[in-house]
């Protein structure tokens, strides 16, 4: 939880707020540790200083200052998409998820899991597998390479020798590691830090590798390693958002964000996946060169496809508006080109106007929406399914 000894700033995404009692030299660490994620202006008139923040939730801290970006859609619809996002269900059913109140409540419940995870690994014994090693030593171990051996006669102090050795240092355990240094630098875990360190110390015998999300698609699970799924589960989320740990001018800044804009539209990935669309495939990220140009491509988030053929686009937008912008508008034009296919916006919100575009070769721009602000997402989900299905 927060500190509440030290001064807490609160605000929303896409929001502004004045700052008091916050040297400047404190802001200015701000601006050069996190400008891309937190944008730092002075009213010169007023000689005051704002905090403006982007598409990332989360919390960050600097000296004794800590600040917290909610979401602007309720926490508990966050935590639902975040739960089908990376299969949290696997960990714990939709139906226990617990009720929350503020985006650090959040990232620090699955925090707790995470550790409650490893902990139950680490009374298990953790997984460990054999791994080939060439190494020179001062002692012969399993076979000695001749040729090197050849090679430097004179000088037998260390022999290079091939050999086998039974470790913890696998994969497996290197992902959890990870996920578990980035979530160390939540600025405001208070009641967890020693548990998080403490657990770390614990995978002494683990490399510390720097790996993302997709580092967790090359486990290969089997009856040994199958234990590992819902910590890995956990761990993912933490490998994909961004733990930072910096100083400047003096000042330390941690801070920890989630992207909504990737969480968007991996959510609508997830939700358009799940549904059965017949004869259709769907694709994301499928990538051309524009105009048969080399050096440029395009790269809609989602084609369906029907006999290898597209048949509809769609590009998913993170922003509040009610109406799309005209770069949105040129850029699913040159989808519409480039695929010979309609194409749909889809926004966060229902303040934008669900309507038709026709575009200059006859094909047509759609926008819809998916509420993530309503009161049962459920509910959301299912017409916002039902719209596209129309599309098709």
């Amino acid at each position: 939880m927060f500190d509440q000894e030290k001064q807490v700033y609160s605000f929303l995404e896409h929001s502004k707020i004045p700052v008091y009692d916050v040297p400047p030299e404190l802001l200015r660490a701000v601006s050069e540790s996190l400008e891309k994620y937190i944008r730092v202006t002075r009213d010169l008139f007023q000689d005051r200083y704002y905090l403006e923040a982007s598409n990332y939730v989360g919390s960050f801290s600097a000296g004794g200052v800590q600040f917290q970006i909610n979401p602007k859609i309720p926490v508990n619809n966050l935590f639902y998409i975040i739960s089908k996002v990376y299969d949290l269900v696997e960990v714990k059913p939709l139906d226990q998820l617990v009720h929350l109140s503020a985006s650090y409540e959040l990232i620090e419940y699955l925090l707790r899991l995470l550790l409650e995870e490893t902990e139950r690994l680490l009374r298990q014994g953790l997984f460990s597998r054999y791994l080939a090693f060439c190494d020179r030593l001062n002692v012969i171990r399993g076979k000695l390479i001749m040729k090197t051996l050849a090679q430097r006669s004179w000088d037998i102090s260390e022999i290079e020798c091939a050999f086998h050795e039974y470790t913890p240092d696998v994969l497996e355990n290197q992902l959890v590691l990870s996920a578990l240094n980035n979530a160390a630098k939540i600025p405001t875990v208070r009641i967890f830090s020693s548990s998080v360190s403490n657990v770390i110390n614990k995978l002494w015998a683990v490399s510390d590798r720097k790996l993302t999300g997709k580092d967790v698609d090359k486990v290969i699970f089997n009856r040994l390693n199958n234990r590992y799924k819902k910590v890995l589960t956990l761990a993912r989320f933490f490998l994909d958002n961004i733990g930072l740990k910096d100083e400047s001018g003096g000042q330390h800044v941690r801070g920890f964000f989630i992207d909504m804009n990737k969480l968007f539209e991996k959510y609508v990935e997830r939700l358009l996946k799940e549904k059965q669309w017949g004869n259709i495939q769907i694709k994301t990220q499928h990538s051309e060169q524009f105009a048969r140009q080399p050096d440029i491509t395009v790269k809609p988030d989602i084609i369906f496809f029907e006999d290898d053929l597209p048949r509809l686009i769609i590009d998913v937008k993170y922003k509040r508006s009610n109406k799309p912008s005209s770069e949105d508008i040129y850029q699913m034009n040159a989808y519409a080109d480039q695929f010979d296919t309609d194409v749909v916006l889809v926004y966060p919100t229902d303040e934008v106007e669900e309507k038709e575009y026709y575009l200059p070769k006859g094909r047509k721009l759609y926008v819809r929406y998916l509420n993530l602000g309503g009161a049962c997402i459920f509910a959301e989900e299912g017409r916002f399914l039902t719209r596209i299905s129309e599309l098709l």
